[in-house]
């Protein structure tokens, strides 16, 4: 099929339109060309202001809520942040000991040898006076029952029930969804467990501790 382009003289010459199929075509390069650099050219702009903002917040000359309404006002994403997201995770054992003292403390120990295994859950407790507290705080020996000898022990056996608070630290750009970002990276660290057995059906986030502002977060929150 014939093209007919504009005339010399004629109204869409005169308007700027190219003359031939090969002025049209370079055209629309140079046009795309444009397109490209100023695309570039934005995602540079956004991108310098949230690392210029990162850096401010970092050094706390600048509050991270305050970051987010400048981010938000220009339509960029939210600045990451780091938050450590402490869960309830109901563990039990079984181990042989000459008493129930004995298999209070035994737990203990083997409960903190076992988690040396993980890579990146660790024993963090929020004390009453809301900091980190030693990871000793972070164990609570909340039942311990004897074990009905099945005859191939010679020593009394205990069943021992523990609440232990581990904690795992992301980065996101949002407190509501650390716990589900942590979740499946603590599920998956706890299974590296050999000594003692975790009841996943009843692990629970207990709070979120904000890294840049020191807010905590309850799960309600």
């Amino acid at each position: 099929m014939a093209v007919s382009m504009p005339a010399a003289g004629s109204p869409a010459s005169t308007a700027g339109l190219p003359a031939s199929l090969t002025e049209a075509h370079e055209q629309i390069n140079h046009l795309n060309r444009q397109l490209r650099e100023l695309v570039a050219t934005h995602d540079a702009l956004r991108d310098g202001i949230r690392r210029e903002l990162h850096q401010l917040v970092r050094l706390n000359w600048v509050r991270p809520g305050d970051a987010d309404k400048i981010l938000t006002k220009f339509h960029i994403e939210k600045l990451p942040r780091r938050f450590i997201v402490g869960a309830d995770v109901p563990v039990s054992l079984v181990l042989c000991s000459p008493n129930r003292d004995y298999a209070h403390r035994g737990a203990r120990r083997l409960i903190f040898d076992d988690m040396r295994r993980l890579h990146d859950a660790r024993l963090r407790a929020r004390t009453g006076r809301a900091v980190l507290g030693p990871a000793s705080n972070a164990i609570e020996i909340a039942k311990i029952e004897p074990v009905a000898s099945d005859g191939t022990s010679r020593r009394p056996q205990f069943r021992v029930k523990a609440i232990l608070q581990v904690a795992v630290e992301v980065t996101h750009s949002r407190v509501t969804s650390a716990w589900p970002a942590a979740r499946p990276r603590l599920l998956a660290d706890l299974a590296r467990l050999r000594l003692i057995t975790v009841d996943t059906t009843a692990i629970r986030r207990l709070w979120t501790y904000d890294v840049a502002t020191g807010r905590w977060y309850d799960p309600d929150q």
